[in-house]
């Protein structure tokens, strides 16, 4: 009779970063990141990461984690590199005179200087000036270069974008191949039009001032009828504006269509379209109600005249756009792709006085 053996239990494996991330509910790619105080995780998630990995018992493997850091990590005291190129598509003394880009610019300089990052400024409103900057950024070890076209430029960037990692930011009438960083125009229309069918209205218009590259008129307008079509109502014609009519045309065409059309409530951008219905004589509120589409967020307005809308999300936009090119630039990623993706960013939506309840 052979005599008894004492059976080992069966081994327990090790939690490991898929355990955390499932028992968060996250992407294992932000527990990793997390983990290594990575600066684009935000200082909430990495507290949740670290509570929960104590939780379940998760520890790091050293060697694995060293080898990670060093395989990622941007090379310490290196000039070259550390500095990233916003160029923008129109003159120096349009520049000047555009708040929202320089609002733009700064919350990009902002989320760059957190992730080690210098951002330098360039205009470029023309091919040759393209190619000088070009040159000048290869040389000067420039490795990733950020697009923001306007509605100034009127013809396709020339850059050799072969030499850099490169993204768009915002629509462009020629887009160069590479990832485009863009608000969610399509979503944030029909975040408006339901709040509009919430709060009882039945005709509802569009009028945009043509301000806009194509690409967003088209975007605004297809996401307006989309929904329309979806909840099986009809669209009112979109009203667009030419932005070089002088002021009493512009009235004339809104004055036509609202007593063709007499929407309760209008879609269009703030300040102009607004004055142009006041124009006429009505009150906003009261004869017609407004939903903005274009909002600056650094106004906060309040009382009486609070308008109600879309808010612009350059400082998210900024943002994203930095933490995607330096996602490239670790990746290697140069050059134009064969399938460029986009990165939508959602935008605020602030209540005000001017969509009261029906």
């Amino acid at each position: 009779m052979f005599p008894a053996v004492e059976l080992m239990s069966p081994l327990k494996t090790r939690p490991t970063q898929d355990d955390l991330a499932k028992a968060l509910g996250i992407s294992k790619s932000t527990v990793s990141r997390a983990l290594q105080d990575d600066p684009r995780i935000t200082r909430e998630t990495i507290a949740l990461v670290k509570r929960g990995a104590r939780k379940i018992g998760y520890a790091q493997d050293a060697l694995l984690s060293n080898l990670a850091r060093q395989r990622w990590q941007r090379p310490v005291g290196d000039s070259k590199g550390s500095i990233l190129a916003l160029i923008i598509g129109l003159s120096e003394k349009q520049l000047q005179n555009d708040a929202l880009l320089h609002n733009l610019i700064h919350d990009a300089k902002n989320r760059a200087g957190e992730l080690g990052y210098q951002i330098e400024v360039l205009v470029s409103p023309d091919s040759k000036s393209d190619a000088i900057h070009s040159r000048s950024c290869y040389h000067r070890g420039i490795r990733g270069v950020i697009l923001k076209s306007t509605t100034h430029r009127t013809e396709p960037w020339a850059l050799e974008l072969r030499k850099f990692s490169a993204i768009n930011i915002g629509l462009d009438l020629f887009p160069a191949r590479v990832d485009t960083v863009r608000h969610d125009l399509f979503s944030s229309i029909w975040g408006c039009l339901d709040r509009c069918q919430a709060k009882g209205y039945k005709r509802i218009g569009m009028a945009l001032l043509g301000q806009d590259l194509p690409q967003g008129e088209l975007r605004r307008a297809g996401a307006y009828h989309a929904w329309h079509t979806g909840n099986n109502r009809r669209a009112l014609p979109v009203l667009h504006f030419t932005p070089d009519k002088n002021w009493k045309e512009n009235l004339r065409i809104l004055r036509d269509w609202m007593g063709k059309q007499k929407p309760d409530v209008i879609l269009g951008q703030c300040d102009f379209i607004m004055e142009l219905v006041e124009g006429l004589g009505l009150q906003v509120p009261g004869d017609v109600s407004f939903i903005s589409l274009d909002l600056n967020s650094d106004i906060r307005q309040q009382g009486p005249r609070a308008v109600t809308g879309i808010l612009r999300t350059n400082a998210r936009i900024a943002a994203a756009a930095v933490e995607w090119l330096d996602s490239l630039i670790r990746q290697g990623t140069k050059g134009e792709q064969l399938s460029p993706r986009s990165i939508l960013i959602t935008q605020d939506f602030q209540e005000g006085t001017t969509l009261p309840d029906k």
